[in-house]
């Protein structure tokens, strides 16, 4: 634990049995590159890491806890499955996870079903499987959403991509990356971040503007951007940090920097939800008198 942390959890009397997301699930949006699963190293609170992007494998350096690799080789178990599993176990323990990540998530499903296939020219996936796919995670972000979790997204700069299925398409700057019906770019629809209650996005820091988290309601991104990765922060944790002459964002400590070696971002916002919002406790069960 580093001593900013220590020093915070005492300062505001929270222990790590009060440490909850009193609000659900917590989706952390941003490129690929922002530094999103750096913002979770050295968490002394976020036990379970579940790996779905094999670039983000260095979670296996930096987590106090369990690193769970999706495997899109298991013969028995989706990775869809296999996140499930794992989710309502963390539910049921009480204990905080982060999917690393939804996107590259719909890439390993896809896997899944390609080795399943039965296509006599390869592996392929037929238009009914993908519909199938998009419900799938639709679903799944139904229970990551009301979950006591970190879920994270990657977003476009823009231009052109290419779905799971292998089509090219045109992503618009600010989206989620993947399937159009689940990133808002189909026929106008709805992004599946709309399901989540909290939706924090990383900026990646620009000249004199340090890397950090966009404040909501003092978003300088293009304004068609929000329709794609909206910002919620109900629990009015997420602050600017920069000066007043900056653009507004709750800067990020440099962990290349040896005075932050072992600092987590994402603890110490922790410990002031913890602080702000204290776990309620079950009141024990009412006896009748005699």
């Amino acid at each position: 634990m580093s001593k900013v942390l220590d020093e915070m959890m005492k300062a505001a009397n929270v222990g790590p049995e009060q440490i909850n997301l009193p609000a659900g699930g917590v989706a952390v949006w941003g490129r690929s590159g922002t530094g999103k699963s750096s913002l979770f190293y050295y968490s002394q609170f976020v036990k379970t890491v579940i790996v779905a992007d094999t670039g983000s494998l260095a979670h296996k350096l930096y987590c106090s806890g369990e690193v769970v690799v999706v495997d899109p080789t298991d013969k028995d178990r989706s990775p869809i499955r296999q996140v499930m599993d794992k989710v309502e176990e963390c539910n049921r323990l009480n204990r905080l996870f982060l999917l690393d990540s939804f996107t590259t998530l719909q890439e390993a499903q896809v896997a899944w079903f390609k080795r399943g296939s039965t296509n006599q020219r390869g592996p392929a996936v037929n238009l009914k499987d993908h519909q199938n796919i998009v419900g799938m995670f639709r679903d799944l972000a139904l229970t990551l959403a009301i979950a006591p979790g970190f879920t994270i997204f990657n977003t476009s700069p823009g231009g052109r991509g290419k779905n799971p299925d292998g089509t090219e398409v045109v992503y618009p700057a600010g989206c989620i990356t993947g399937y159009p019906s689940l990133n808002g770019t189909n026929a106008n629809g709805e992004t599946v971040l709309a399901r989540w209650g909290s939706v924090w996005g990383v900026f990646q820091g620009h000249k004199e503007i340090p890397r950090g988290l966009y404040v909501p309601g003092q978003d300088f991104r293009p304004a068609d951007h929000a329709n794609y990765s909206p910002l919620k922060d109900p629990m009015f944790v997420i602050r600017p940090t920069t000066p007043p002459d900056v653009a507004p964002v709750m800067a990020v400590p440099d962990q290349r920097d040896p005075k932050n070696h072992g600092r987590c971002f994402v603890d110490e916002l922790l410990v002031e939800i913890a602080a702000k919002y204290p776990r309620k406790t079950q009141a024990p069960p009412a006896t009748k008198g005699k």
